[in-house]
C-alpha cells in the first residue's frame, strides 16, 4: 500500500512539475511566431516600397525543359543536402554584383521534409533569381556588350522565377553553400562579401523548377509561372509531366 501511495504521490509531483514548463515551452514558441510575424511584416512593407519605386525591366524566360532535375521526391532527397518546408523572412539586395540579377533571402526552417532534423527552426540564407541589379552588368550578361544608356539600377523580373512575397511559405532542395564552396576558392572569396560562405548558407540547384510556393488558396504550386501554366496538350508538357505529380504529392502532404 505504501509503495502504491508513493507511486501515485511521484506521479501526481511530475506532473503538476511537467505542465508548468510545457506552458512555459509553448508560451516561448507562441512569442517567438508573433515576433516572426511582426518581422515578416516590417521587412515586406520596406522591400515593397523598394521595388514599388524602382525600374523594372521583364526578362524573357530562358527556360531549358531539356535539362535534366529531379522529378521525383526520391531524386529530389538525393540531389539536396536538405528538403525544406520554409517561411520567406526577408530579402536583401546583393549590392556590387556583375554579371547577373540575384536576391538574397533569410529562410525561416519550419520543417525539414529531409535531411537532418537539427535545421528545424532555424534561419538559413541562399539566393534567389531574378531582383535588382545595374543595367550596364545585365547588358553585358545579355547582349555581350553594354549599351549607350546610362547605368542605372532596376529591378528586372520574370515569370520563371517570379521572386514570392516576404511571408510566403515555399518548399525547396537545399545545399550547403560551406561545402561546396570548398571545390572553388575564387568563388567563394565572392560569396564572402556577401557572407555567404558560413555553414548557415546554402544554394538552390534548380529553383526554377524545384521551387514551390504556397497560393492564396493554400496550396502549394511550382513557383515558376511558365512551367505552371504549360499547355497540357503541348509537346513540352512531358518533359514536366511528373514535376506536377511531385507537386500534387508534396501539396497533399505538407
Amino acid at each position: 500500500m505504501k509503495k502504491f501511495f508513493r507511486l501515485v504521490m511521484l506521479t501526481f509531483l511530475i506532473t503538476i512539475i511537467a505542465v508548468p514548463i510545457a506552458g512555459c515551452s509553448n508560451k516561448k514558441n507562441e512569442s517567438a511566431a508573433e515576433l516572426r510575424q511582426e518581422k515578416i511584416k516590417k521587412n515586406r512593407a520596406a522591400w515593397d516600397k523598394k521595388v514599388k519605386n524602382a525600374d523594372k525591366a521583364y526578362l524573357i524566360s530562358g527556360e531549358d525543359l531539356t535539362q535534366v532535375f529531379p522529378q521525383t521526391m526520391k531524386q529530389l532527397k538525393k540531389k539536396n543536402d536538405f528538403v525544406i518546408q520554409g517561411t520567406i523572412i526577408n530579402y536583401r539586395k546583393k549590392e556590387d554584383i556583375t554579371m547577373g540579377d540575384e536576391t538574397i533571402a533569410s529562410i525561416y526552417v519550419d520543417k525539414v521534409i529531409a535531411g537532418s532534423k537539427s535545421l528545424k527552426g532555424t534561419y538559413i540564407k541562399t539566393t534567389l533569381p531574378h531582383g535588382f541589379a545595374m543595367s550596364d552588368d545585365m547588358n553585358v550578361t545579355f547582349d555581350g556588350d553594354g549599351d549607350n544608356g546610362p547605368n542605372t539600377e532596376k529591378f528586372y523580373w520574370s515569370n520563371d522565377f517570379p521572386l514570392p512575397k516576404i511571408g510566403s511559405q515555399i518548399i525547396t532542395g537545399i545545399t550547403s553553400n560551406k561545402e561546396y564552396l570548398k571545390e572553388y576558392p575564387a568563388v567563394r572569396e565572392e560569396m564572402e562579401k556577401f557572407k555567404l560562405a558560413d555553414s548557415k548558407s546554402y544554394y538552390i540547384k534548380n529553383p526554377m523548377e524545384n521551387f514551390w510556393v504556397r497560393n492564396n488558396k493554400g496550396k502549394y504550386v511550382i513557383n515558376n509561372k511558365d512551367i505552371r501554366n504549360i499547355d497540357r496538350g503541348s509537346d513540352n508538357f512531358a518533359l514536366v509531366s511528373h514535376l506536377f505529380e511531385l507537386t500534387k504529392q508534396l501539396d497533399e502532404k505538407y
